[in-house]
């Protein structure tokens, strides 16, 4: 019983600081600045690649992706939950194959691109899909180590830069993230 109430403990400490954390997006200064997403990206798969290693999981990055213009630490935010989620939502027997790039639609005049993240995971069922960006939110259940809050944090960050995101999901065949975010231009 004493384990069970200290792991209790610990989730609700775990849930109350991703809640802060939740509460502060937003009110920091706007320090905004032309940021390397490519070497953003290459720091994340270095504090990761232990555990990718584990699953075997295969992260392909394109080539073309542009400088953001946003903080790095919630840039950084933005793409280790996103990263985080595809590793822990994966399917039984299959190796993770997520791939990080840019949509190639995409305005370049625009003072925002449309990025992808996808994955062969798991997938979002119908019923749970127009919930994944709601705050404590856990469709794996809290037992996998989250409280919930990423797809949130994510969300909050992204809308907060003038951005938006969606989600296309297949059970059994993987979730594709689709989201804009301001680019630093060859002025800036």
């Amino acid at each position: 019983m004493f384990g069970r109430v200290q792991r209790n403990l610990k989730r609700m400490d775990h849930m109350l600081r991703d809640l802060l954390e939740y509460a502060r997006i937003g009110q920091e200064k706007d320090d905004a600045s032309p940021l390397d997403l490519r070497e953003l990206l290459n720091q994340i798969l270095d504090e990761k690649r232990q555990e990718m290693e584990a699953v075997q999981a295969e992260v392909i990055v394109s080539d073309a992706l542009p400088p953001l213009r946003m903080s790095e630490t919630r840039a950084y935010q933005v793409f280790m939950n996103l990263l985080t989620n595809s590793l822990k939502f994966r399917r039984e027997g299959v190796a993770p194959r997520i791939e990080i790039g840019v949509a190639e639609e995409a305005d370049k005049n625009s003072s925002h691109r449309v990025f992808f993240f996808r994955d062969n995971g798991k997938g979002i069922g119908d019923r749970d899909i127009g919930k994944v960006f709601n705050l404590f939110t856990s469709f794996g259940g809290f037992d996998q180590g989250g409280t919930g809050a990423g797809l949130a944090i994510v969300k909050r960050i992204v809308d907060l830069r003038g951005g938006t995101i969606r989600v296309e999901s297949r059970t059994e065949e993987g979730t594709t993230f689709i989201f804009s975010l301001p680019v630093a231009h060859p002025l800036d």
